[in-house]
């Protein structure tokens, strides 16, 4: 074969790996199903989980956090969550029933839901046995409360909700809160967050530990990643409430200060401080 018969052929390859190399994080694959085995794996160790945290409702076997962000017009933001954990005590409503908050301008992708009860049977939900409620401002509440769950089931829930385009108020896009620590005791804790590199970003931590745990990289050439990762993370006292898990516990903060989309620059504020406000 002449090389101008090759000509085309390479050309055409070069323009493909281009394009696979430009691909950033908003065209990674999305989050797999759950594997049936791995969850059977854990519900063995659940006489062990109980013998060693038999004072709390639950135990997390990992809780992962993966938010990505792109400057491309198709896939502006996803956000992949993945909260596996082991029901110690039936009673308590959290456990037992599954709830995604949806607001307007946000789309659920997925919702991924496995239960393995002690004897080893398997159940799988998804969204049509979801119940929908609707409030004000648009906010859809999707629930459901799972059937027959016994004390040693081990739940998994995968979901990922994605903002397509850029709402007039898309809050969840510009600042996102991510909880490092629970009301029980996690195993694993896990967050990986995405941001093109040309964007500038701020983040507050709780505490000189979570900042210290916190890694910068960088991915595939265009986009900044923060990794961030720890294990045996400890539950926060019986009598913590609501507001107070919210006060007390581990937690990163990003907000973004500046992002390039379409061709135009958006601002936002300066410092933490202007953000109160």
């Amino acid at each position: 074969m002449s090389r101008l018969r090759l000509l085309p052929w390479i050309l055409g390859s070069l323009v493909a790996l281009l394009l696979i190399g430009s691909c950033g994080p908003s065209y990674k694959p999305g989050l797999r199903r759950a594997r049936v085995a791995e969850l059977k794996r854990d519900a063995r160790r659940v006489p062990a989980l109980r013998a060693r945290h038999h004072q709390w409702p639950a135990v997390f076997l990992r809780i992962y956090d993966r938010i990505i962000h792109s400057a491309r017009r198709t896939g502006l933001f996803r956000w992949q969550r993945v909260r596996r954990y082991v029901v110690l005590d039936n009673q308590r409503q959290e456990y037992t029933t599954f709830t995604a908050r949806i607001a307007p301008g946000q789309r659920l992708v997925l919702v991924d839901l496995t239960l393995v009860d002690p004897a080893g049977n398997v159940r799988r939900f998804g969204r049509p046995q979801l119940q929908r409620e609707r409030h004000p401002g648009g906010v859809q509440v999707l629930r459901l409360a799972y059937p027959d769950v016994r004390p040693g089931t081990v739940v998994e829930e995968r979901t990922e909700v994605a903002i397509r385009r850029l709402p007039k108020t898309a809050g969840m896009m510009r600042s996102q809160g991510v909880l490092l620590q629970r009301s029980v005791p996690a195993l694993d804790v896990e967050l990986d967050y995405y941001v093109p590199r040309q964007w500038s970003v701020m983040h507050k931590a709780s505490s000189r530990d979570v900042a210290r745990r916190l890694k910068k990289h960088l991915y595939r050439e265009a986009y900044a990643h923060y990794h961030y990762r720890r294990r045996n993370v400890p539950g926060l006292p019986k009598e913590a409430f609501a507001a107070s898990v919210q006060r007390d516990a581990d937690y990163l903060r990003f907000q973004l200060h500046q992002t390039f989309v379409d061709g135009v620059y958006r601002s936002y504020f300066a410092t933490w401080r202007l953000l109160g406000n």
